[in-house]
């Protein structure tokens, strides 16, 4: 199967010197070293397959209509002559826009769909509170939309004003990268972190030993990644932040589950999922035979 390398573009360029076609070349042909000797190259050694993956990430979750709401709302508000108001219809389309895009991105994961039942109930139970917080800190971020006082009262006024300061809080460790913003939903997607929110799931994995593998693919796909685009003394800084990131969203979920209004859009998002994901079984298994 002929795979494409995706092309990556940023202002900044990778810490190599070599030219992008000997790069290419280099990529598809070489071999896969563990990730611990990674620090001793002079790009990352990413893999014919793992380009693959990388490509199929970034290309299968387009963000664009979700900014395109919050830029809508961004500018309703500049705008506006009165600051200290919010069109709360506009803002409830941006809210139920972060939970549909939250379940796009998870959809569209070919490791969730290919798990076991079991297994992808209880995936699906914490990806969807880590996507979803991750997701609403990385818009309202790079939408500039926690800067608006009106905005953020209305949030507290459904949310309650400390899970407004967490999300707020939690922007700082905002990656600038859509790349990694990607690979790190895809990352924190599987991490169980957000569990013991759900305290009513009693169900157990069919396989844990899946789980970490696929955690670990996804880990090591991401720093190949940074070590390939920043160089490995900027990576290290990267991951750092990387990691900030997730456990500012894990501290905020704590919160965010004691709001109803969350739980109950978490719940449904859920519930979505989980049947498109039986619908697709049972289309599979009409296909098979």
């Amino acid at each position: 199967m002929k795979v494409e390398m995706m092309r990556l573009s940023s202002k900044r360029e990778p810490h190599i010197n070599k030219s992008k076609k000997e790069i290419s070349t280099e990529i598809f042909n070489i071999e896969t070293i563990p990730i611990v000797n990674l620090l001793e190259k002079e790009n990352s050694s990413l893999d014919r397959n793992e380009w693959a993956l990388l490509t199929n990430i970034t290309n299968s979750y387009d963000e664009s209509k979700l900014f395109l709401t919050s830029q809508h709302l961004q500018s309703e508000h500049d705008s506006s002559r009165c600051l200290v108001t919010i069109n709360e219809e506009l803002v409830r389309k941006y809210i139920v826009s972060i939970y549909e895009s939250s379940g796009i991105f998870i959809g569209r994961n070919s490791d969730i769909s290919n798990l076991s039942s079991n297994s992808r109930s209880i995936i699906l139970h914490t990806a969807a509170d880590n996507v979803t917080c991750l997701m609403s800190s990385f818009t309202l971020y790079h939408s500039h939309l926690f800067q608006h006082k009106a905005l953020t009262n209305f949030l507290a006024s459904q949310y309650g004003k400390i899970e407004v300061d967490y999300y707020c809080w939690s922007t700082k460790f905002t990656p600038l990268d859509s790349v990694l913003f990607k690979l790190g939903l895809s990352l924190f997607a599987f991490s169980l972190n957000a569990r013991i929110f759900h305290r009513d799931m009693c169900i157990e994995f069919d396989n844990l030993g899946e789980i970490l593998e696929i955690q670990n693919k996804y880990a090591e796909l991401t720093w190949k990644y940074l070590i390939y685009r920043y160089g490995y003394h900027e990576a290290i800084r990267k991951f750092t932040i990387l990691i900030q990131w997730f456990l500012s969203a894990t501290v905020l979920i704590s919160y965010a589950h004691n709001t109803e209004t969350h739980a109950n859009d978490i719940d449904s998002l859920i519930e979505q999922a989980e049947l498109t994901f039986i619908l697709d079984d049972a289309e599979k298994m009409v296909t098979t035979n």
